[in-house]
């Protein structure tokens, strides 16, 4: 068979990776194996330099194996994106998918009110695996429940801004009590609250299935669109990231490109509004006890880069956290933590567990992503002395 030099050309151009090995030092699922395969520099020779097939099952394996997480597509000095490539070849090979595309067509066919429906079917199935927090027993959609909306207590953010809330499937659908405290934060007169949100589409995205995202991101679009408003706002670091994103998806489409585009540039993680409002903050401080730790989100980390910023941010509220005191990746990483359970327990234990355990007495650790919410609250769930909280949760007002 004849060799087609005009595509390894092109394999070659497109390959920026240079071989270094810096990557081995961040990657998390490269830490726990310290196997090359599984680095982003062993995904990126196998996926460039062999044709997957079904018979192929290390290739799969490998590139099942990833996080999603960003690491490499942010810090990489040679800019080898290798969290895309995987994303790409997951679209070409169907079979390279941990889930099939047609469940996130089935998502959306269902709808957004029947979703917590299937989750609660899901859930007595995969019972070791899936964790329903008891405020959420029923998985009724928070946002369909309209009498919670009147709030009736002073606002922790004196802010003009008007702002839309995107909650996020899990801030809908499981921490109902969060999303209530992230609308007693606004003046009622400033928010606009999308009843009819759906997914972000990061699942979708993440596995390649990107014309299920794209339709996940136009109906979200379509609700913002003709909004007069100053700040998209949401409590979820990993949706945060993916909507930034949007404009990917609308590449052959200027208008929904242009659209996703500006709305990236008004697209708030919470911590990062709450950083630039800290002067509006009304409210008061929780009274947390114990050893206080911050888990960063990888998408956090990578996508909004306020490290930082957040450590003086809580130490001028008096936490006086510690760059060692932040901990990193906690192995859930959505889909990830379905296939790959073993790594995701060991990156876990690793990051997460081990670190905390040096701590005696009680222990809070704070997160800013709903999906690192849900896995720290299942994974420690019987450890009474660790407190897992979303940032938000740091103040109170009346109603507290």
């Amino acid at each position: 068979m004849a060799l087609n030099f005009k595509k390894v050309l092109k394999e070659k151009e497109q390959d920026r990776c240079a071989r270094c090995g810096a990557c081995l030092s961040f990657c998390p699922v490269y830490q726990i194996t310290l196997k090359e395969r599984f680095s982003p520099r062993g995904k990126n020779l196998i996926l460039r330099r062999f044709k997957p097939s079904r018979r192929e099952r290390l290739i799969k394996e490998t590139v099942s194996a990833c996080l999603q997480c960003g690491a490499c597509e942010v810090l990489c000095s040679a800019g080898a994106d290798i969290a895309s490539l995987i994303r790409k070849k997951r679209k070409e090979v169907s079979h390279l998918k941990s889930v099939p595309s047609s469940l996130f067509s089935i998502w959306k066919k269902f709808g957004d009110e029947n979703i917590g429906l299937l989750f609660s079917r899901l859930s007595k199935i995969w019972s070791d695996h899936l964790y329903l927090p008891q405020e959420s027993k029923d998985l009724k959609p928070f946002l369909k429940d309209t009498e919670r909306y009147e709030i009736k207590y002073p606002p922790l953010i004196e802010t003009q801004k008007r702002v839309i809330l995107f909650l996020g499937c899990l801030q809908n659908y499981l921490f109902k009590d969060l999303s209530l405290r992230l609308l007693m934060l606004f003046p009622s007169k400033n928010l606009i609250i999308l009843e009819k949100q759906t997914c972000c589409g990061l699942p979708a995205f993440s596995q390649g299935a990107f014309k299920e995202a794209k339709a996940f991101a136009q109906k979200n679009l379509l609700l913002i669109k003709d909004i007069n408003f100053d700040v998209l706002l949401t409590p979820c670091a990993s949706c945060a990231s993916m909507i930034k994103k949007w404009h990917l998806l609308f590449k052959g489409d200027q208008g929904f490109f242009n659209l996703s585009k500006e709305l990236s540039k008004k697209t708030f993680e919470l911590s990062s509004f709450l950083i630039e409002e800290k002067n509006n903050l009304m409210g008061g401080i929780a009274d947390i006890g114990g050893k206080i730790f911050f888990q960063l989100p990888c998408h956090h980390r990578y996508d909004h880069d306020n490290k930082d910023s957040i450590l003086d941010f809580l130490d001028a509220f008096g936490f006086g956290l510690k760059k060692e005191d932040f901990l990193d990746c906690c192995g859930f990483g959505g889909i990830f933590s379905f296939s790959n359970p073993s790594l995701s327990e060991k990156i876990f234990k690793k990051n997460i567990l081990e670190r905390i355990d040096k701590e005696k007495g009680q222990k809070t650790l704070i997160t800013t992503c709903s999906g690192c919410l849900y896995w720290l609250k299942k994974k420690l769930s019987n450890f009474p002395n660790v407190k897992i909280i979303h940032l938000m949760e740091l103040f109170e007002n009346e109603r507290d």
